[in-house]
């Protein structure tokens, strides 16, 4: 048992210490998903941004480039959707 004068007395993480929380300067990371006519994944392509907007920024970049059918595409950070686009 640990006596309270040697108990570690220093303050937790905060969520937004560990999580990135859309701050600028923080980066997340982000995964678009080149989708065909039938909602399936065509390709994947996963990369980190500042902010959802830079994001979106970047996945319509990526949706314009590819040489892939222009079906649509899904944005996601982490287990959140960021947006959907449909064609």
């Amino acid at each position: 048992m640990i006596s309270a004068a040697r108990r570690d007395t220093r303050r937790a993480p905060a969520v937004d210490d560990w999580v990135g929380n859309g701050e600028a300067g923080s980066q997340m990371e982000y995964r678009f998903c080149h989708l065909d006519t039938e909602r399936r994944v065509l390709r994947r392509h996963e990369f980190e941004a500042e902010t959802d907007a830079a994001a979106l920024e970047i996945a319509w970049e990526i949706f314009k480039l590819t040489g892939l059918p222009k079906h649509g595409f899904e944005l996601w950070q982490g287990v959140r959707r960021v947006h959907t686009e449909n064609c």
